[in-house]
């Protein structure tokens, strides 16, 4: 019996879903929009670990400034957006918060284009090098529209029109 409950609390206690969520919110004027990202825990320290040899718990309620580093170039090498002129990088990214919710992190982040293009495109292959059932959803929201799409390791790039 008690190998039973230890079986059942080992089991439960892992997650069997690897997802993760992107928010994209452009505002009316292309200015000041805004990035979540939000990874389990435990997967993430994985993978900033496997690019960068860094061992982080990014748990603690304020992030360092290594992991602040370490999270937005793990999230910016396997994440972009490009506005039809240009793709953006992690320099035009500007960290703004992270939260921490159970067993997963939210990354917030600022990003400015030079005005609302007629279209988007969207890369998203976040945690798909480490996990084959990997599914990123990801959300683009301008004006009354929202946008939804399913990534995952064989889909990894979305286009939009963005509707003025």
């Amino acid at each position: 019996m008690p190998l039973i409950i230890l079986l059942i609390s080992y089991f439960t206690a892992m997650h069997p879903l690897h997802l993760a969520v992107c928010n994209i919110t452009i505002s009316d004027n292309g200015k000041k929009n805004e990035l979540a990202v939000k990874i389990f825990l435990d997967d993430f320290r994985e993978a900033v670990y496997g690019k960068t040899g860094h061992e982080l718990s990014f748990s603690g309620e304020v992030a360092s400034q290594l992991e602040i580093e370490s999270a937005s170039n793990y999230i910016f090498s396997n994440f972009s957006i490009t506005d039809g002129k240009k793709q953006l990088g992690v320099s035009d990214f500007k960290f703004k918060k992270k939260l921490n919710e159970d067993l997963a992190v939210w990354w917030y982040f600022e990003f400015d284009l030079s005005s609302v293009p007629k279209a988007l495109t969207v890369q998203n292959s976040l945690m798909t090098d480490l996990f084959f059932d990997q599914k990123n959803i990801t959300f683009v929201k301008y004006k009354n529209t929202e946008y939804a799409e399913m990534f995952d390791p064989k889909h990894k790039v979305l286009s939009i029109k963005l509707k003025k």
